[in-house]
Formats: structure tokens, sequence, C-alpha cells
């Protein structure tokens, strides 16, 4: 039976979907928070971990990243949002299967024992979506190699300017002067070609950043 770690802060949702998945899967952990899923995703070596996109202390595309990179257990996100921008996200940051909060016990069960096998799923309601995003949105695949191609430093900072942090908060969190941080601003809105704060948000928006 293949072993699965939780992620997801909701405890109502989370024991919902436990209640789904248990009879196919072994549940060996349960984490609310990011980091703490981390651990226990290394802790406990599962299968699959099943990832929020929205977390409390960071988001499930960072994790994904770090999963990935740091472990063999392969990610299916899960999440309320059926933007392509956030699928593409997902993909891209290292997850094998996503599916919607509105998917039913079927679907899901179908996704994780496809992903066990290294197969990659997303949830049927977003195909048409998927089909509309490849013929018609090459707009947003641009965008995301634009992103892609920041440092990870100027990732980091973009990541602070949606959620509104000013330089000087910048500075303090990832310990570097206020000089630095409007340096990198300006560097970060030029790459992005981007003119103010409403253009970034709509980017993030739009590569699925603000989940």
């Amino acid at each position: 039976m293949a072993t699965i770690v939780l992620i997801e802060d909701h405890p109502i949702y989370r024991d919902g979907l436990k209640t789904n998945i248990m009879e196919a899967f072994e549940i060996v952990g349960e984490a609310g928070m990011a980091a703490e899923g981390l651990r226990l995703v290394i802790d406990k070596s599962p299968d699959i971990a099943l990832v929020d996109l929205k977390l409390p202390d960071y988001d499930g595309f960072r994790l994904t990243k770090e999963i990935t990179g740091m472990t063999s257990t392969k990610v299916m996100i899960i999440s309320n949002h059926s933007r392509i921008g956030f699928v593409k996200q997902a993909v891209r940051a290292g997850a094998m299967g996503y599916i919607t909060k509105e998917s039913g016990k079927e679907c899901v069960i179908k996704g994780l024992n496809m992903v066990k096998k290294g197969q990659k799923f997303i949830d049927n309601s977003l195909s048409n979506r998927m089909c509309d995003y490849f013929f018609h949105n090459e707009g947003l695949e641009a965008r995301l190699i634009m992103y892609e191609k920041l440092s990870e430093r100027e990732q980091s900072i973009v990541g602070l300017l949606i959620k509104d942090f000013t330089p000087k908060e910048i500075a303090f969190e990832l310990d570097i002067n206020e000089k630095t941080v409007s340096y990198h601003k300006k560097r970060i809105m030029k790459k992005l070609n981007l003119k103010g704060k409403g253009d970034l948000i709509k980017f993030a928006i739009d590569i699925g950043l603000i989940v």
C-alpha cells in the first residue's frame, strides 16, 4: 500500500480527504504548515506528498520544489484554484499531479495511483482549460519563462513585494540593506517589463504566485 503525507492547513477538509483515501493508501503523517510538512516528508519518506497550494508559512510551489529537490517523494497538488497559471507553476515546481478541492473521491484516488506509478495526472475538470492554454495562451508561457530567469534572490523579493512588504521589511527579512532591495526591485521590474506595483500583482496572479 502506497504511503502518503497530507499537507493541508484546514483540519476539517484534511479529515475528509483522509477518510476518502485511507482505504486505498496509508496515511503516515499530516501537517498544517509547509515547514512541518517538509520535516515529515524527510522523516517518513512517503511515496506521495499531497500538498495544498496555500499554506500559512509559505506556499505549495516552494514546498514542492523543496520536497522534489531533497527527497524521492512525488508531489500531487490539491487546490481551490483552477487557473492554468497555477497548474503550470505547480508542474514547473516538480508536481506530478494537480487536482482541485472539488474533485470527487474517485478522481483523487485515480490521480494518486497514477502519480504513484510515476505518471502525470491533471484533474479532468481542467482538461478543456489546458487545451485552451496550449492553443491560445502563449503570453502566459512567456511570463513564466521571464519569472524563471530571475535569480533566487530576485524571486524572494518578488514574493515579499506581492505580500505588501515595505523595502525596510524586505531588507530585515532577507538580512540585506534597503539600497540593495531598491536595486533588485528596479532590476526585477525591468526584467519583467513591468511599470508599477499593480502590474507586478497582475503578473503574479497570472503565473500563480498569488493563491
